[in-house]
């Protein structure tokens, strides 16, 4: 630029209407004038100077345009016509900048004065601050998507200043684009065009490559307009992502959207599919041949651009939004999923394959879709959700999938399938509510895309696991069904549902694979085809098929057995396996193979029992975490050991490094169940479920085995240990041996014996017991079940309502199954008949058994305070606890009180059943295995010493105290029984 140019020299004077300015550097240089830094002095405050931007015309030629000794700008004849066009291009853009400066001041570039002198124009800027943007592009090359559209967006703003008062700026390019912190000013207003003159005939057009639209560069004047101004910030934000300029031959032709593709392959790489896929579009429609297939406005542009910055940020309620959460839960779980084979569907109609049954979706049709455990209709769906988010289509539906099993912990919910999609996407700000992001939802559900497709494609999991209570997710499942922009399919075991819901949808069967299919699949694996019939047909089930080829996988070492016939046999031959194969990838190592052979065959049986207890599919983390840290105190106990030889005295060894529970459930559910094994997976919802829920059934077995041989374990040894404490208290006098005889009578003397009036008074009065136990853990579990579900952050936020509406109507489901809690109390008749038998016969304590069988009626009166006043304090919105902090210290404090009295419940327990024979002990115990309150504290009679017992229950008493303290603290106004 500066060829045949001088500048001139920096601390020279330049007196321009009688001010001295001082011009201390050269900003920039143009094709037709060069910017300098100047300053001038106060009028008043003489030390102080006034900072401005000087811009003289000095158009760039061969050396006919020159600067005479004395500083004036001087032309040869030959050069005049052209210095004189110049001369008018710079007073039409001065006259333009002034006209916009006093209809828009914050949005054009500040034009102090202009001046005639030394043989040119002068015009005095103001100085904005800010950064050229060619500078910026020539230290950092290339901006990345969100930068270059923030920057654009900018660039729009300023531009739309301009058009909005009838003038073209013709000259947008990086060099006169300035960049402020909050706003962009487009500067070099000497190509600026008023549309209201429609005479170009003495216009020069500046034209710079890469910038200027066809129009422009053709002279095509009747084709100039907004569009040629859009043209060039189009091009200007193909630099920015590209860092080089646009050619000319990447806009001509019908392959422009694959060569910007190419040419912007890196800077689209690391950006949502749909974001990258609408800057192409934005890029192909604003740098089209054509002017009138171009944007027309600036705000047509501008709603594309700010979808644009949508998609790459995630935000909003839109097709594309929900095609990225779909594909982003897709590859988060991508590559658990388990191989997948074709497999035929059969409807009404006939069979379809999978690209069939997609296709009949994308039309809006509503399928129920049936078949056995493990046939195959999870995989099918995921294969459907898989290819429906392959690529970004905006014509095609969007494939959203959701296992329903997290409804089983909803507490059965209104609205769990919308709250789904929307807990996947981010409001934007024209969304800023819940409930403004619903309505936006609710119009996508309403819209139909071009040849009838809908706009999303719900794939719905396993309606067969989603729980008890599934009037709201029915009523919100056949809802969707009826809107035109929605297509939705429905698996379950059975079309038993078809009975009371579900009626309009078309009904499938997921066939099983043929008997090439399975034969092919062993032939891959170096398996022969199994002769015995029965298993041939079992492995039509795909399930069934890779659990055989898996444990056929073993080896030829594995010992010969029957070959499976059933489900329950082939799960059970799976998992058999995969312990064998644990056991030999952790050959050398006997730690690591006793503790995968403990989270195998304990761990992973008692997490399957606990589900099938509570009758669900999945358990909470919580409940997890508890089931975790029983296992682990458990291989530290004698008592197990003493039921299971092969880990006695192996705690140590096997828990090396592990330093407490919270490491124990790391290692063993996270690094092995879930990780290593992946035996266990966890939803969408943050719950957990087994890899599939046919292994239920078997693990369960495997549980209650587990237990049988405990129990027997806790007999032997405290037979044992009732036998040393004999031995111990014959050698010593009175006491002693009144102490040992008064805590195990019937195993240390075996001499109490009781007619039938007796047995059957004593078998009654156990009965009660029991019936209170089971009603004060019933009380305990569903107290525990409310605090779970108040611990959830959508309730402690407290910024949800509907969160804490679901919470009130849990409360009041669950106290309503409460008052359906019933047990008798003891009878003062049979407490007067016992009596007798404690005082002559040596029979436990009357007074503590009447005491535990007081425990429901006392926990019922604390219970009803306190959910009342939890009630009141997380569900109104008035509440005091109006912050989380305050929230979890009021749920942490009844979770600590319901802990500290199911340990001193367990003391007090404990103590009884010290006193009883085995008989005895055995008709309670049988029923404590049932009952979930006592899971985390006892672990059956003799595993604590009975000498140890009165500490631990006034240990356990104080610590109860404590707990009720802190409750009282919290505001829950609740009468305390006496002890």
């Amino acid at each position: 630029m500066t060829a045949h140019r001088q500048a001139r020299a920096a601390g020279s004077i330049l007196t321009l209407g009688g001010i001295p300015y001082r011009l201390d550097a050269v900003e920039g240089w143009g094709s037709s004038a060069i910017v300098y830094q100047a300053s001038y002095p106060d009028s008043l405050n003489a030390q102080a100077r006034h900072h401005v931007f000087i811009k003289e015309l000095f158009p760039l030629g061969k050396g006919g345009i020159y600067r005479d000794q004395e500083g004036n700008i001087r032309c040869d004849p030959e050069e005049a016509d052209r210095m004189e066009l110049y001369r008018q291009r710079f007073f039409q853009g001065n006259q333009a900048n002034l006209d916009l400066l006093s209809r828009a001041p914050q949005g054009a570039s500040g034009n102090l004065n202009s001046y005639e002198a030394y043989g040119t124009y002068y015009s005095v800027l103001a100085v904005h601050g800010g950064k050229n943007l060619k500078d910026l592009l020539d230290h950092k090359g290339t901006f990345s998507l969100r930068e270059a559209a923030v920057i654009l967006e900018k660039v729009l703003d300023a531009l739309e200043l301009f058009h909005q008062n009838d003038l073209l700026h013709l000259d947008i390019s990086p060099d006169n684009i300035l960049l402020l912190p909050q706003q962009a000013l487009l500067i070099d207003y000497n190509s600026v065009w008023d549309t209201r003159c429609t005479d170009f005939s003495d216009f020069s057009f500046s034209q710079k490559e890469g910038y200027t639209a066809p129009e422009v560069r053709l002279q095509n004047t009747a084709e100039i307009g907004y569009a040629t101004d859009l043209y060039s910030c189009c091009a200007v934000f193909f630099h920015l992502l590209a860092g080089r300029r646009l050619k000319e031959e990447e806009t001509v032709g019908s392959g422009m959207p694959q060569r910007l593709s190419a040419a912007l392959a890196k800077p689209l790489k690391e950006v949502p599919a749909t974001a990258a896929a609408k800057t192409i579009q934005l890029l192909c429609r604003g740098l089209h041949t054509l002017s009138r297939k171009r944007y027309p406005s600036v705000r047509a542009m501008r709603e594309d651009l700010e979808e644009l910055v949508r998609r790459i940020d995630g935000k909003g309620i839109t097709h594309s939004a929900l095609w990225e959460s779909s594909r982003g839960a897709w590859m988060r779980r991508k590559g658990k999923e388990s191989p997948y084979l074709d497999q035929m569907v059969r409807g009404p109609e006939g069979d379809m394959d999978r690209p069939a049954l997609a296709a009949a979706l994308s039309r809006g049709d509503c399928c129920l879709l049936t078949g056995p455990g493990g046939m195959g209709k999870s995989r099918l769906l995921e294969e459907l959700w898989r290819s429906g988010t392959a690529v970004y289509r905006p014509d095609r539906p969007v494939f959203w999938y959701l296992a329903l099993k997290d409804y089983q912990e909803s507490g059965g919910a209104s609205g769990f399938l919308r709250q789904s999609i929307l807990n996947g996407l981010r409001f934007s700000p024209q969304q800023p509510t819940y409930q403004d992001a619903l309505h936006q939802l609710e119009e996508l559900f309403d819209r139909v895309g071009p040849g009838g497709q809908v706009s999303v494609v719900v794939l719905l999991d396993g309606l067969n696991e989603a729980g008890p209570r599934q009037e709201p997710l029915l009523q919100e499942i056949e809802g969707l069904s009826k809107r035109p922009g929605v297509g939705v399919v429905v698996t379950h075991r059975s079309d038993g549902v078809r009975d009371y819901g579900l009626s309009g949808f078309r009904p499938l069967t997921l066939l099983p694979l043929r008997r090439e299919q399975v034969d092919r699949q062993l032939e891959d694996a170096g398996q022969t085809a199994p002769e015995d019939e029965a298993l041939r047909t079992l492995l039509t089930n795909p399930m069934m098929l890779f659990l055989y080829l898996e444990a056929q996988s073993a080896g030829p070492d594995q010992p010969e057995s029957k070959p499976p016939t059933s489900m329950e046999e082939l799960v059970a031959r799976y998992l058999e396996q995969l312990g064998r194969r644990a056991a030999r990838a952790d050959a050398g190592s006997r730690e690591k193979q006793l503790c995968s052979r403990y989270i195998l065959h304990h761990l992973l049986p008692d997490i399957a029992a606990e589900m099938a207890r509570q009758k669900k599919t999945l358990l909470t983390f919580g409940r997890l975490c508890a089931i975790a840290d029983k296992s682990y105190r458990n291989l530290r106990s004698a008592s197990f050991g003493a039921a299971f030889p092969a880990y006695r005295g192996k705690s140590r060894l096997m828990l090396a490094g592990i330093h407490g529970p919270a490491e124990w459930y790391d290692l063993a559910v996270r690094e092995q169940l879930i990780d290593r094994f992946a035996l266990l997976t966890e939803t969408a919802g943050g719950h957990y479920g087994l890899r599939h829920d046919n292994f239920q059934a078997v693990l369960a077995k495997e549980a209650g085995d587990n237990r049988r041989r405990f129990r027997l374990g806790l007999w032997r040894a405290w037979r044992v240990r009732g036998a040393a404490i004999l031995a111990a208290a014959a050698l010593t006098v009175g006491g002693g041996a009144a102490l040992a005889g008064r805590l195990v009578p019937g195993a240390l003397t075996g001499q109490v014996s009781y007619n039938q009036e007796e047995a059957a008074l004593i078998y009654d009065a156990l009965t009660c017991l029991n019936g209170n136990l089971g009603k004060w853990s019933s009380q305990v579990s569903a107290q525990q079940a409310i605090l779970e579900q108040a611990a959830i952050s959508d309730v402690l936020d407290n910024q949800d309502s509907r969160a804490r509406a679901d919470l009130a109507g849990f409360i009041d489901h669950k106290r309503q199954q409460l008052d359906a809690f019933y047990a008798a109390p003891l009878d003062d008749g049979l407490r007067q008949a016992l009596e007798p038998l404690e005082e002559k016969k040596d029979l436990f304590s009357i007074a503590d058994l009447e005491r535990l069988c007081r425990c429901p009626t006392e926990m019922e009166t604390v219970s009803d305070a306190a959910l009342d006043w939890l009630r009141q304090s997380l569900c109104e919105p008035d509440s005091i606890y109006d912050s989380r902090d305050k929230r979890e210290r009021l749920v942490y404090a009844y979770q600590t009180y319901l802990e500290a009295e199911v340990r001193y419940v367990s003391y007090l327990l404990a103590e009884l059943l010290a006193q009883m024979t085995q008989e005895q002990q055995e008709q309670v115990t049988q029923t404590l295995t049932y009952l979930e309150a006592f899971g985390d504290f006892y672990d059956g009679p003799g595993s604590v010493d009975p000498a140890r017992l009165p500490d631990g229950a006034k240990q356990a008493y104080e610590t109860l105290k404590t707990a009720r303290l802190e409750m009282a603290s919290q505001g829950y106004p609740i009468q305390w029984p006496e002890e």
